[in-house]
């Protein structure tokens, strides 16, 4: 017998009119069953013998009525062994002597396929958390923004290491004529994700060439809204990413604010705090602790909250092409440096 669950747990034959109309395909000129297993989150199973059976499923796209559908029935299997074939780039195949050990390597599989959909969270937060905190070690930045009325001047670079800012802040610079954000400033404490040549060789690259390609195309949407629109922005971010050195999964607290400057480029500064970082792996070491994990990651997809659009008067005569920055200046960190760090 050969079945299809579908995506709501109901058990179909495959290749039945019910199937059929479930896919929605009337007398198809392809394999029907194969399409729904790979693109539609069905799982196909299919007693090969009185003791075999083999399960046919998609952990990047199976569905959860199915998933559960699967669990709730593995008592018909009996004491038949599993093959199970899983869809990565290609088919993979593993032997299980009941169904119970494939369910629980169906689990693994299934949240460990949902994470690389989860690498990169950016949970916008309203900027008022700034200025409810009296102590934040991101308010500083943003209280030097204010009060310069949005402008960049020759300031703000001692400003930022007389406060411990310094070695946690980035630069980036998005001009209307060269839309890409490019790499101006990338402090010294970024060295403890990159290594220290990134940080020395990235000056003047875009922002999207970075180590892990696709964790630069993902942030350089926030540089460019962030200049486009001369707002502030808050995120809470969590990113998996497998070249930082201490990491690979971080969490952190990111502030990016637009300053003017009189060429026009504008300067966005990135000042972010790491709340905790680790190895996502050992969230796998059970598939339950791997659900647990992926649940947790999320969770932290709430509903964005609009930043506050400010008017505020705009004045400053300084160049940015005054700005001197000088890579041996540093000063003593403050309480608040350290928590940047």
């Amino acid at each position: 017998m050969d079945f299809l669950i579908t995506s709501e747990g109901d058990w179909l034959v495959a290749g039945s009119k019910e199937a059929e109309a479930s896919i929605g395909y009337d007398d198809p000129d392809f394999d029907l069953t194969s399409f729904a297993v790979r693109n539609l989150g069905f799982i196909q199973v299919t007693w090969t013998s009185a003791t075999k059976v083999r399960v046919r499923l998609h952990p990047d796209q199976v569905a959860p009525g199915a998933l559960v559908s699967l669990k709730s029935r593995q008592d018909t299997f009996g004491n038949a062994g599993v093959e199970l074939d899983w869809l990565t780039s290609s088919w993979q195949t593993r032997q299980f002597a009941d169904a119970g050990a494939a369910i629980t390597h169906v689990d693994a599989l299934t949240a460990s396929a949902a994470i690389p959909r989860l690498r990169y969270q950016a949970t916008p937060q309203h900027i008022s958390v700034l200025d409810g905190e009296r102590d934040h070690p991101l308010k500083l930045l943003l209280q030097k923004w204010r009060v310069s009325f949005r402008r960049f001047s020759d300031s703000v670079m001692p400003f930022a290491i007389q406060h411990g800012i310094f070695s946690r802040m980035m630069i980036v610079g998005v001009r209307k004529s060269a839309p890409d954000p490019t790499f101006r400033y990338i402090g010294d404490g970024f060295a403890t994700l990159y290594g220290e040549a990134f940080a020395l060789n990235a000056i003047g690259d875009r922002i999207e060439n970075q180590p892990d390609k696709e964790y630069g195309a993902w942030v350089r949407p926030f540089y460019s809204d962030v200049a486009v629109t001369g707002s502030p922005r808050l995120d809470l971010v969590d990113a998996v990413v497998p070249q930082f050195a201490r990491g690979p999964w971080v969490r952190y607290q990111r502030l990016l604010l637009p300053w003017e400057t009189p060429s026009g480029e504008i300067f966005v500064t990135l000042a972010s705090s790491t709340i905790a970082h680790g190895d996502p792996a050992n969230d796998l070491a059970t598939p339950q602790a791997a659900v647990a994990a992926r649940s947790e990651r999320a969770g932290l997809v709430s509903t964005a909250v609009a930043a506050v659009r400010r008017n505020e008067p705009r004045s400053s005569n300084i160049s940015a092409d005054d700005i001197r920055i000088s890579a041996t200046s540093r000063s003593p960190q403050s309480e608040f440096g350290k928590r940047m760090l």
